[in-house]
């Protein structure tokens, strides 16, 4: 959204082509009898309940319409269903390690775009991001007790987001997973050369979380980092991909 203004070509772009891969799995599922029966992962049962209750909101007597509420409802229902894809397609160990190995990479690169407009600045992120503007000066402002619009010091890059520190929140998220890469052993895991640069990565995701001054970024990253070597070192350890990745 910092690339292209918002624009809803692109926006719109995106949601297609995420249904397409929905739809896609979904028909091959049908017509495809080499696939094994679906399995359902951990937790679908409350992720079921969060589909009845966002599917309950429409009826809301202060929505602010029917369309409206349809329309809102993408930002929730959008991702359920690759929970279920995602475990169904991901059936190996081997298949997830190289799907985390992909994430870690391509958030690497979301990262180092935070890095470089926190190293250019404002003015230099407006001329080359123009989508940011609006998003640079929302974070930079904030309204005072008095109801006053005071600026707030600091530059929270927006990357790739459209939120100010954007960046910062999504690595939070991913740092345990690629974590989980380097605490891998055995036919799992990787050489030493490898590692080296993963704990590298690391690094460079938790200057960005201090830069984007998130701190339930940095929350979340200690907590899933140690509810990552829990899993590691015990007994589910031949799981542990499969259970990070739920």
């Amino acid at each position: 959204r910092g690339l292209f203004d918002s624009n809803p070509v692109a926006i719109v772009a995106r949601d297609i082509a995420l249904g397409v891969i929905v739809v896609g799995w979904g028909l091959q599922r049908l017509h495809s009898r080499s696939w094994d029966p679906l399995r359902f992962p951990p937790g679908s049962l409350l992720v079921a309940l969060f589909v009845i209750n966002c599917l309950l909101q429409i009826a809301n007597p202060f929505s602010p319409g029917l369309i409206q509420s349809i329309g809102g409802l993408k930002l929730h229902l959008a991702v359920p269903p690759l929970l279920f894809l995602a475990y169904d397609v991901f059936r190996r160990p081997a298949q997830v390690r190289s799907l985390l190995l992909f994430l870690t990479l391509a958030t690497l690169v979301i990262g180092l775009v935070s890095l470089v407009q926190y190293i250019g600045g404002k003015d230099w992120t407006w001329a080359h991001f123009p989508g940011t503007k609006a998003v640079i000066l929302q974070a930079s402002h904030a309204t005072t007790p008095g109801g006053k619009i005071a600026e707030i010091a600091g530059f929270r890059p927006p990357g790739t987001t459209s939120i100010g520190g954007g960046v910062g929140t999504y690595i939070g998220s991913v740092f345990p997973l690629s974590f989980s890469l380097i605490m891998l052993s055995g036919p799992l895991g990787f050489s030493k050369k490898v590692r080296t640069c993963l704990f590298g990565i690391l690094m460079v995701f938790f200057i960005i979380m201090l830069i984007n001054s998130v701190r339930s970024a940095l929350v979340s990253a200690v907590v899933g980092v140690l509810l990552s070597g829990l899993l590691i070192g015990g007994r589910l350890r031949g799981r542990m991909l499969k259970a990070v990745l739920v």
